[in-house]
């Protein structure tokens, strides 16, 4: 039964010394496809060579133990290993040098004359306007298509407004743009580069009853300031706790402040439509 054993595993070993030999020679023509891209990748191709490398060196001393056994296959592997390490060193030497060839380390091409700052300038303010709405929408929990008044807007700004006016719709959920001399009574006013938007929300939502949500969140935003100061300024907690415990709870400080900026910037909107 041993004897059967061990004809069994030698087999076995045979075999699979057998399959990668194969498994090397595909490995062979996909270097020499690697060689002849080498020279502009070679950021990348380095960090695949040294894999390799190491790859093969854990095989050829794993087929250098086993070729010490006398086996002939196993030693044919453990050269072939061998002369796949020499060329992946012979490419990583002759790859040296090239990194102005890789795009991802490239100059930024300089496209002298292309700029067009008035473009900019447009396609900027519908971008500030759409998410200056979008903002409004989130923060006051406005799930339903409301108009936008430009309020004593330029005649450039409301000729623009037209231009953009089907993409401003679609992406702020805006019914019409339209054009006032001031904010009609009951809007919330956004100021976008120097224009005024307003959105008449009268009627569309109980501004009292936001103003009363907002001052709760206002509580609980400041409430949560003065739970993380009175840890942070605690000797004894800034002395015990772990580095990763007070950064957190100064991040958790950092988040509570933007957040009672935010509130307070919101309930100073709904100033302007009482």
């Amino acid at each position: 039964l041993l004897d059967r054993a061990e004809a069994g595993l030698a087999r076995s070993g045979l075999e699979a010394s057998d399959a990668l030999a194969e498994r090397l020679g595909g490995a062979q023509g996909a270097l020499d496809r690697l060689s002849s891209q080498i020279a502009e990748q070679d950021r990348a191709s380095q960090r695949l060579l040294a894999d390799l490398d190491s790859g093969l060196g854990a095989l050829d001393a794993r087929f250098v133990a086993l070729a010490d056994t006398g086996d002939e296959r196993t030693r044919r592997v453990s050269t072939q290993i061998g002369q796949l390490r020499e060329e992946l060193h012979a490419l990583g030497n002759d790859t040296g040098g090239h990194d102005q060839a890789l795009l991802a380390l490239s100059d930024w091409p300089k496209l002298d004359g292309l700029t067009d700052d008035k473009a900019e300038a447009e396609i900027g303010w519908v971008i500030d306007l759409i998410t200056a709405i979008r903002s409004i929408r989130a923060e006051m929990n406005l799930n339903v298509v409301i108009p936008v008044v430009l309020a004593g807007a330029s005649a450039d700004t409301q000729a623009l407004a037209q231009r953009w006016s089907d993409v401003i719709r679609r992406l702020a959920r805006v019914s019409e743009i339209s054009s006032a001399a001031s904010a009609p009574a009951g809007s919330v006013q956004l100021v976008v580069r120097g224009e005024v938007a307003a959105l008449p929300l009268k009627g569309v939502i109980d501004l009292a009853a936001e103003r009363a949500r907002l001052a709760k969140e206002m509580q609980k935003a400041e409430a949560d300031i003065a739970r993380c100061d009175g840890k942070l300024n605690n000797p004894k907690f800034m002395e015990r706790a772990a580095e990763e415990v007070v950064e957190e709870e100064k991040e958790k400080r950092a988040e509570a402040v933007t957040r009672k900026a935010r509130i307070a910037e919101a309930l100073e909107r709904l100033k302007g439509a009482e």
